[in-house]
């Protein structure tokens, strides 16, 4: 479905040229470069033996954390997200328009973005896949939760001397959260880091996951599963996972909009101890090679019942490409 300039979307304006799209995107991963020693927590091109050269999309996933509203005048209390059916037909629509311009923005730097169909060419490889978890910090869990709401009815009793409150719980709501990938793209959703929710009395998400949480507690287990482990498994010098944050803005409205876009590559550290020497914080056997994130304050809807009734997916293909170009950037001497 055609849209004029007047009524792009707001996700089309966003992203109307890859120009646009790469100033969109920020840096997501703690900074401080690897030394000579290996110490550190992002990758120092100059330690590199040779140039990246082949990475692997390891996954390509839409995520809907929920939303919720509740009112103690009304006592009433909701929660929802998408369908499964149309989140289905959502990341299909992200992915068909996105990948193939990412897989573009990479060669243009020299480097080839490999799909599974490419880089699972053994039996060894997909069932290695297939049975592959992220490994993490004891402390971090992935929820599996989404957005809740509750109201509580307060009662009151007045005694002789004294006004009692009895609180109890009246209504409450909650729903699953949803990630997802696209059909036929023979990946599936890696857990890196949570996602917040939508609902009114939640709505605190960060403009960067990734760095904000690892710069205090940087999650080694995470890096080297995904730097090291993966990446020598599949025989690429890297790994990608990129992913959507979206919302439906509305429980009785078909309006749909995109909060975030993330993308965040490991690979192996260039400077690889002895077994058995890998003290210090601040060593790990896999380390960020990139990251980047798109977050908007508001939200850039992509479908809307009374405007655009069928989703849109114009702009995304631009967002792949400033992104692919940002995080290229990184990968480069200064």
């Amino acid at each position: 479905m055609l849209f004029t300039a007047s009524a792009q979307t707001p996700l089309a304006k966003a992203f109307s040229s890859a120009n646009d799209a790469s100033g969109e995107f920020k840096n997501d991963f703690p900074t401080p470069k690897v030394n000579k020693k290996g110490s550190g927590y992002s990758v120092n091109p100059e330690l590199l033996a040779k140039p990246v050269k082949k990475v692997a999309l390891v996954s390509f996933f839409y995520e809907d954390a929920g939303s919720s509203n509740e009112s103690k005048l009304t006592n009433t209390a909701n929660a929802w997200r998408v369908s499964d059916e149309l989140g289905q037909k959502h990341v299909d629509g992200f992915y068909n328009s996105g990948v193939p311009a990412l897989v573009q923005a990479f060669k243009e730097k020299n480097i080839d973005l490999l799909l599974p169909k490419q880089f699972l060419d053994t039996e060894e490889k997909k069932a290695y896949y297939s049975n592959f978890e992220v490994e993490h910090h004891s402390i971090k869990n992935e929820k599996k939760a989404g957005a809740s709401a509750s109201v509580r009815k307060t009662g009151r009793e007045f005694g002789e001397t004294a006004v009692m409150y009895d609180s109890k719980l009246s209504k409450s709501a909650s729903v699953d959260r949803l990630k997802i990938t696209a059909t036929d793209s023979q990946m599936k959703p890696l857990f890196l880091v949570n996602e917040l929710f939508n609902g009114s009395n939640t709505n605190i998400h960060s403009n960067k996951m990734m760095a904000a949480g690892t710069l205090f507690l940087f999650d080694k287990k995470m890096c080297t599963s995904l730097g090291f482990d993966m990446a020598k498994k599949l025989d690429v010098d890297a790994v990608l996972v990129v992913w959507l944050l979206s919302f439906k803005t509305d429980k009785n409205k078909e309006n749909y909009g995109v909060k975030a876009i993330s993308g965040y590559m490991f690979g192996p550290n260039p400077v690889q101890r002895e077994e058995g020497d890998e003290k210090g914080m601040s060593y790990a056997r896999g380390i960020f090679y990139g990251g980047q994130r798109a977050y908007f304050h508001g939200m850039l809807p992509y479908q809307n019942e009374k405007k655009f009734k069928d989703p849109d997916f114009s702009g995304f293909a631009n967002a792949m490409t400033g992104m692919a170009y940002n995080m290229s950037k990184t990968l480069q001497e200064d």
